[in-house]
């Protein structure tokens, strides 16, 4: 029988900037403005020239880990979809990095010592829920590189400055494993370019 086994999700975000959500913020200063008496000849010229300055903006909102408790006995399996929203004006790559098999950390060194992880990835468009891009479910040490550089880019205009990611993992259980903590992890980095 299998009491308190807990296997953390995954994932420490990195390059995440925050700012306030809900859409673009404006910001107007006049410049150049003019009083000034044009009653001579001539034809006076008058300069609308304006400047926008558009900050980079990178906000993420969600959940990227979890842990399961396990009871009982026999074999079984469980699944769970994770979801993180980020909101960016910039291109995106999304890179995937130290995703593997649960580990046991503690408990008693009986049973088996590695639990088998598998891993799918949905990059969609959060404001239209168009697939982007997609990971097949494959084993969780796939995913690792997939997305990096040189892999799928995300600009802001595909996502609608909304890119909604969605990571299932599965873990399987066999009658072998025993009591104790296994952990798993994996990093997503967030690249701007």
């Amino acid at each position: 029988m299998i009491r308190n086994a807990t296997l953390p999700l995954f994932v420490a975000l990195a390059s995440v900037g925050l700012g306030q959500m809900g859409g673009r913020t404006f910001d107007y200063v006049p410049a150049g403005s003019v009083s000034a008496d044009y009653s001579a000849p001539g034809n006076p010229v008058l300069n609308f020239g304006s400047q926008v300055t558009v900050s980079a903006y990178l906000y993420v909102n969600g959940t990227f880990a979890g842990s399961w408790s396990v009871d009982g006995f026999g074999s079984g399996s469980s699944s769970q979809t994770q979801t993180v929203t980020i909101y960016h004006n910039e291109t995106l790559y999304l890179d995937f990095e130290s995703f593997g098999d649960a580990t046991k950390v503690s408990g008693p060194n009986t049973g088996t010592t590695v639990l088998p992880v598998t891993a799918s990835v949905g990059v969609y468009n959060n404001v239209t829920n168009a697939l982007l891009n997609s990971f097949p479910t494959a084993p969780a040490t796939d995913l690792n590189g997939y997305f990096g550089i040189g892999g799928p880019a995300f600009p802001a205009l595909d996502s609608g400055g909304a890119l909604r990611v969605e990571l299932t993992q599965t873990v399987e259980l066999d009658a072998g494993v025993g009591p104790g903590v296994y952990e798993t992890s994996g990093t997503v980095t967030i690249v701007r370019t």
